[in-house]
C-alpha cells in the first residue's frame, strides 16, 4: 500500500509539472538574489552570478538597454567591493554604465539609490571626446 501511494503521489508531482511548469525567475528577482549576495560579502558570487545574467539580457534586450544597465549595476557594484575596482576591465565597465543609463535615462537623471560612489566620480566616466 505504501508503495502505490508513493507512485500517486509521484504522478500527481509530474502531472503538476508537465501542465504549470517552473517559472524561472524574473530578471529583477536574480538581481534581488544577487544583491543579497553582495550584503552578505559573498562579492565573487554576485560578479559570477551577473556576468552571467548579463549575458542572458545582452542577448534578450540588448547590449545597451536599461536591463543591461541594471545588471551592470550589480556586477560593477561586486567588483568594486570585492577589490576590483581599479582592473581596467572593471573601470570599463563602469564607464559602459554610466554611458548606457546617460543615453537611456539622460545625464541629469538621478542616480539609483546604492550606486557605488566610484560612478559618481569622474575617474569612472572616462574620457570621452
Amino acid at each position: 500500500m505504501g508503495r502505490r501511494l508513493s507512485r500517486i503521489f509521484l504522478a500527481v508531482v509530474l502531472v503538476v509539472i508537465t501542465t504549470h511548469g517552473f517559472a524561472a525567475p524574473s530578471t529583477s528577482e536574480r538581481l534581488g538574489e544577487l544583491k543579497a549576495l553582495i550584503k552578505t560579502g559573498r562579492y565573487a558570487d554576485a560578479e559570477v552570478g551577473a556576468r552571467a545574467l548579463l549575458t542572458e539580457v545582452e542577448a534578450t534586450n540588448g547590449s545597451d538597454s536599461i536591463d543591461a544597465a541594471n545588471v551592470l549595476e550589480v556586477l560593477v557594484e561586486s567588483l568594486w567591493r570585492g577589490g576590483k575596482a581599479s582592473d581596467p576591465a572593471s573601470r570599463a565597465l563602469g564607464q559602459r554604465l554610466v554611458i548606457i543609463r546617460e543615453k537611456t535615462v539622460g545625464p541629469d537623471h538621478p542616480r539609483p539609490r546604492g550606486e557605488p560612489e566610484q560612478l559618481r566620480e569622474p575617474s569612472w566616466r572616462g574620457r570621452r571626446q
